[in-house]
């Protein structure tokens, strides 16, 4: 870092993120909070208000193995961390050119663009000691990719960590598959009429439903007294979930019920509407 070296906050953001400059995650924390020992108030008060109370900092670098944190409290930063759209911006850059120190910045992380990573965050203290905090976008198969947080620690390399990483992956995208819930026609009751005629309630059409691996299906149905007892009368809904994931159908009456005899409506007449 050249003595009087002037740069913007994302280029310095950036060269701390990107390559893990770590003099920069020293310069930039004491130029936003004034001093070391600003800055480490200000991280636990926020360390606290964000419920990472199994995280702690002694300095900003990560240089030192006194800052320690858990898998969980990482995954919460992962997270955090993504949802700001300049770091998750930087954290997904290959490659950046700062004008400001003549220098072409080199991403860490050199899983971007494979499997579906988009970030987040290298980081080593020696052999033994290779971390990934990352996220990716995968598809599965549904309207939108699925957003995956994950954190690799203790890796014998980064090759290692990278190799665990993209097999995790891999078993998240192939662990989604569509498991049929129902047939058209296929019948799920019956209805009967106060005059002893009956007829069959099936489901409208075919139906499937996207799960992961072995999640559970429930299903529920709700059902409404007919109206016209026509055949196709929609007279409720069979819904299945399979976690966040579900899909409903129609159930129908399947055949005309003939109407009362005209001796039922004479010998009936407080059931006729």
């Amino acid at each position: 870092m050249p003595t009087g070296t002037s740069m913007s906050e994302f280029d310095a953001l950036a060269t701390m993120l990107i390559p893990s400059a770590s003099n920069y995650a020293e310069a930039v924390s004491t130029w936003a909070f004034g001093s070391q020992s600003a800055f480490l108030r200000a991280a636990r008060v926020w360390l606290d208000e964000h419920g990472l109370g199994n995280t702690t900092l002694v300095e900003p670098t990560g240089i030192s193995a006194r800052n320690t944190s858990t898998p969980s409290d990482l995954l919460t930063l992962g997270r955090l961390a993504a949802a700001d759209p300049i770091v998750a911006r930087i954290a997904a850059t290959s490659t950046l050119y700062v004008p400001s120190i003549e220098t072409t910045l080199n991403n860490t992380n050199d899983l971007l663009g494979r499997g579906g990573i988009t970030g987040l965050k290298t980081g080593n203290l020696g052999e033994g000691t290779h971390n990934l905090l990352y996220t990716a976008s995968i598809d599965v198969g549904i309207d939108a990719p699925l957003s995956v947080t994950g954190v690799a620690l203790g890796g014998f390399s980064r090759d290692s960590v990278d190799a665990s990483v993209l097999t995790l992956l891999d078993s998240i995208r192939n662990g989604f598959h569509r498991v049929p819930v129902a047939e058209g026609g296929q019948i799920v009751g019956s209805v009967t009429t106060p005059w002893g005629a009956t007829a069959d309630l099936v489901i409208e059409g075919d139906r499937s439903l996207l799960t992961w691996s072995d999640t559970p299906i429930t299903v529920a149905m709700e059902t409404t007294t007919p109206r016209a007892y026509a055949d196709r009368e929609e007279v409720g809904t069979i819904t299945w979930a399979a976690g966040p994931n579900t899909t409903s159908a129609a159930i129908e009456i399947d055949g005309t019920i003939e109407p009362p005899s005209a001796w039922w409506r004479l010998t009936h007449p407080g059931e006729l509407g």
